[in-house]
């Protein structure tokens, strides 16, 4: 994945607690970024656990490296719009 990690991306946790609603959180996202023609601006992609279980589901921001908890469409929906700004 050569420039994921400099890339405005994000990474959406894949561990079971997390998965279940990442599917949903994921494909709004994609839908979002279609309807609007900006689907390569972001990118999108799985990874392995975050390791805040507890907190999830849960999104990593890249490049700013910065992990979001307790995701919903909503909040991903901001975090969407706040990167297309920059």
């Amino acid at each position: 994945m050569p420039g994921l990690f400099r890339s405005k991306s994000l990474l959406f946790c894949s561990n079971a607690g997390c998965l279940k609603h990442n599917e949903e959180i994921y494909h709004h996202v994609q839908q979002l970024l279609q309807s609007k023609g900006k689907s390569g601006e972001i990118k999108l992609a799985w990874s392995l656990c975050m390791r805040s279980c507890a907190v999830g589901p849960n999104i990593l921001v890249l490049p700013e490296g910065d992990i979001h908890s307790h995701m919903t469409i909503e909040k991903a929906e901001e975090i969407v719009n706040d990167l297309l700004k920059n």
